[in-house]
């Protein structure tokens, strides 16, 4: 119903301010003027699709060339592109319709569109951290190989070579460098 104040008389209506205070106020209430929003989303989209297609690209280059499907490069490459392909779909929806692309009803879509590229964020950090866990240990376990089998007895030697080969194969390759990344094909 209507406010009565403390004297008795109604209170008077609520003004911009509190109506902002409150969260309410519509468009002038907004802290972005919808021009800088409306040029910001258009830029994050086109990065977004620029982004997707740089990755397109450069595994339809690793397909060309013959490269190993199954490599950090390409899992990575493939995680940028699912990443930028939601990215760019999100953004495109906040260019049609922004309160729509805020209030999605289905859940499925709310989690395709907000959550999995969180998800897919993570994956690619721990494929990063795994990347750099082999290299750091291709080279800290070169030398520390050369010092162990100098110490081995000779007959045992063959054993713990095997052993460091079949952890990290690129250290017995002929051509391999300190890195433990082989020599181009």
């Amino acid at each position: 119903g209507k406010q009565r104040r403390k004297d008795g008389g109604r209170a008077a209506p609520p003004t911009q301010q509190t109506k902002r205070r409150r969260g309410g106020g519509g468009a002038r209430g907004a802290a972005v003027p919808y021009a800088v929003e409306l040029g910001l989303t258009v830029l994050h989209t086109a990065l977004y699709a620029a982004l997707f297609l740089f990755a397109y690209l450069q595994l339809w280059l690793l397909l060309y060339y013959r490269e190993r499907r199954l490599s950090y490069h390409t899992l990575c490459l493939f995680l940028c592109l699912l990443w930028a392909a939601l990215r760019t779909t999100l953004f495109s929806f906040y260019l049609q319709n922004s309160l729509q692309a805020l209030r999605l009803q289905q859940p499925f879509a709310h989690w395709l569109l907000y959550c999995l590229p969180g998800c897919l964020l993570f994956s690619s950090l721990c494929l990063l951290n795994l990347y750099f866990a082999e290299v750091s240990f291709a080279f800290w376990a070169k030398p520390l190989q050369n010092s162990f089998f100098q110490s081995c007895h000779p007959a045992g030697r063959r054993g713990w070579k095997l052993l460091f080969s079949r952890l990290s194969p690129n250290l017995e390759r002929p051509g391999a460098d300190s890195l433990g990344m082989g020599a181009p094909r």
